[in-house]
């Protein structure tokens, strides 16, 4: 039977038999082929991806440029991410007040605040007596030389930071041991206050309310 004559040409392949034929190209070794590259930023087709799932850690590294320093210092950096989560329930802004302005400090607060600071320091420095440790936070109003040591000792090092950049070196060492001259009044003062504030803490807790108060609540 001449096909020709009657009009019949090959038969077209099925579904089956075009899926199967472009399966078979997809993974025929071709030489010359390249692989597709990532649409991830710094992704490199050369090195071996490695996926962080939850609970593995992801770690690469990071170059720090210091000041004074020509080389710069390798940082490790790396990410934890948690098997599970907790969730807070967080009362909205609105159902805290009636009136917005309520609900943040104005300038009238602010304003009583700086008053009663300099009623305290006033106080202090008259010598009338008050709360003794109402004066915490404020004694740089008090005594005036703690701001002149502070600024002092932060002109000291920023010189030195200077002098250090000028001369293409970088040591921290040599800051601490600045910063430390000018400062070496500092833990004696703190390790006092703190002397202090324990036996402050230790009379209060040896008063007979207190006592009744630690056991009432280790009855509960």
């Amino acid at each position: 039977m001449d096909a020709e004559q009657y009009g019949y040409g090959a038969a077209a392949p099925t579904t089956a038999q075009s899926n199967a034929a472009k399966t078979a190209a997809r993974y025929e070794y071709d030489p010359k082929k390249q692989p597709r590259r990532s649409s991830l930023k710094g992704s490199d087709p050369d090195k071996k991806a490695r996926r962080s799932t939850i609970g593995c850690a992801s770690t690469n590294t990071v170059e720090v440029k210091i000041r004074g320093q020509r080389v710069p210092v390798i940082r490790r950096r790396s990410i934890d991410f948690a098997r599970s989560v907790r969730v807070k329930e967080v009362t909205p802004v609105a159902s805290l007040a009636n009136k917005e302005d309520e609900l943040w400090l104005q300038g009238e607060d602010f304003k009583a605040m700086k008053e009663e600071r300099k009623k305290i320091v006033r106080n202090i420095m008259n010598n009338k007596g008050g709360d003794p440790t109402a004066i915490r936070g404020l004694e740089k109003y008090v005594d005036k030389t703690i701001r002149q040591s502070k600024q002092v000792a932060w002109d000291t090092v920023f010189i030195e930071q200077d002098e250090q950049e000028m001369a293409g070196l970088y040591s921290p060492e040599k800051l601490a041991e600045v910063y430390k001259h000018y400062t070496r009044e500092s833990p004696h003062k703190a390790v006092e206050r703190a002397k202090e504030d324990e036996k402050q803490v230790q009379d209060y807790m040896s008063t007979p309310r207190t006592k009744r108060l630690m056991m009432r609540r280790l009855s509960c």
